[in-house]
């Protein structure tokens, strides 16, 4: 988490709404998609050798129909103690995907470029799949595996996340998801060698690879370009560091290596298209902020985390003065997904501050998961707040989140939001 005061600010709300529930119910954290043996098809880890890389599989869908096919993403990640030799042996190095289930067994073999595999699976009979990807290993290294994804295949349309109650909920195809978000198919990526601190105005960065930045500088461009680190903030224009025109995260992929950490934050920045995963938090906003068209999901729900795929930071910087709340921020047509990659739900899709906000439009995007998919000012009503034409998901859970849609909405203005599955209008509380 950004802060503790941060932290805290989250934390009450999803504490407050346990207190009426029963003691023995789940808290948000632990409400799951699947059952107990899901959760112990994901608790088999990968080898943890000093020689193996880390193997992790995500699917675009834990559940299609048996007229659809399947993408897979598979990512290797080095280990702090590998030699360059090592990490370089991993940028195209050869990786299996194993499909076991009901009448199946198929291996599907490709090659990493930058690490990343992503492979289509045929189409499956109905039936609950174990997915599992094996890096065999090569000269420099040892044999690694991801844990266990479970794929649930049925015979006709209509289902939603693996149970949960949820009821449909596909991603629409003029909604970002994995294949209009994210860098574009066919683009080739070449590691990044410049600074990890960007300081130079109109710097563009194109097709690369890169670690954690931190831009400095008025007018920089990252495009069609892979960002991941580990523990903390990816790609960081912090307010304050600079003035002028903001940085643009333009066809981009973002991940926090399965772990703690946040995507994008926290001032100066328009984002188009990205695809954000594995990371505690995608995105952390103090100010002058506009997401549009694209795709958070996957996020990591482990330890003590209270994942948010948006969270607006308690304050924003006017000068030399910290003001209370988040100032003119524009979250527009993306999937938020406040859901593990477990399928656990998280805290979130969206969660706004108890009082402060000032200039925030929260338009035409599809929602879902969290102990509630969306948290408004809560103690009291902001100013110029408005959600407007928004879809709510039941995918992960039947209301939504695991508590419902919204809390501290009443109050803010709202129009046009609706259940994603039957398009009818949703009350925001």
């Amino acid at each position: 988490m950004a802060s503790t005061t941060s932290f805290l600010r989250r934390a009450l709300p999803v504490l407050t709404l346990l207190l009426f529930l029963p003691m023995v119910g789940p808290s948000p954290s632990q409400a799951t998609v699947g059952d107990l043996s899901a959760r112990l098809d994901l608790a088999e880890s990968a080898d943890t050798r000093a020689d193996t890389p880390r193997v992790s599989l995500r699917l675009a869908r834990r559940r299609v129909t048996i007229e659809e096919r399947t993408r897979v993403t598979v990512v290797l990640r080095p280990r702090s103690s590998f030699s360059r030799a090592q990490v370089r042996s991993l940028r195209s190095a050869r990786v299996k995907v194993r499909v076991r289930g009901p009448g199946v067994r198929r291996l599907v073999t490709a090659r990493a470029t930058g690490r990343r595999v992503r492979v289509v699976l045929r189409r499956m009979p109905a039936g609950i799949h174990r997915v599992r990807a094996v890096f065999p290993g090569n000269a420099l290294l040892g044999r690694a595996r991801s844990p266990i994804r479970r794929l649930t295949v049925v015979a006709a349309a209509g289902g939603g996340g693996d149970g949960g109650g949820g009821g449909g909920g596909e991603i629409p195809a003029d909604f970002p998801h994995d294949t209009n978000a994210g860098v574009p198919p066919g683009t080739v990526l070449t590691p990044y060698s410049g600074s990890s601190t960007i300081d130079r105005a109109g710097t563009v960065i194109e097709d690369k690879i890169l670690g954690c930045v931190r831009v400095t500088a008025p007018g920089v461009v990252i495009r069609r370009s892979r960002l991941s680190c580990g523990g903390q903030v990816v790609v960081g224009s912090y307010d304050g560091d600079y003035t002028g025109a903001p940085l643009l995260l333009e066809d981009v992929e973002i991940d926090c290596g399965d772990g703690p950490g946040t995507a994008v934050g926290d001032a100066n920045v328009v984002v188009r298209r990205a695809d954000i995963s594995g990371c505690e938090n995608g995105f952390d906003l103090n100010q002058a902020v506009t997401i549009a068209d694209s795709y958070i999901h996957d996020l990591w729900n482990g330890g003590d985390a209270h994942l948010d795929g948006i969270q607006l930071a308690s304050a924003h910087l006017v000068g030399s003065e910290w003001v209370k709340g988040a100032l003119d921020i524009t979250i527009r047509h993306n999937t938020i997904y406040g859901v593990g990659a477990d399928g656990s739900l998280g805290t979130s899709a969206i969660i706004s501050n108890p009082v402060g906000d000032e200039n925030i439009l929260i338009e035409n995007n599809l929602l879902a998961g969290g102990a509630v998919a969306l948290y408004c000012d809560y103690e009291g009503t902001a100013t110029n707040y408005r959600v407007i034409d928004n879809r709510f998901s039941r995918r992960f859970s039947s209301k939504v989140g695991a508590y419902g849609p919204s809390t501290g909405c009443s109050d803010e203005t709202l129009s046009g939001n609706v259940y994603h599955e039957t398009g009818l209008p949703v009350r925001l509380d």
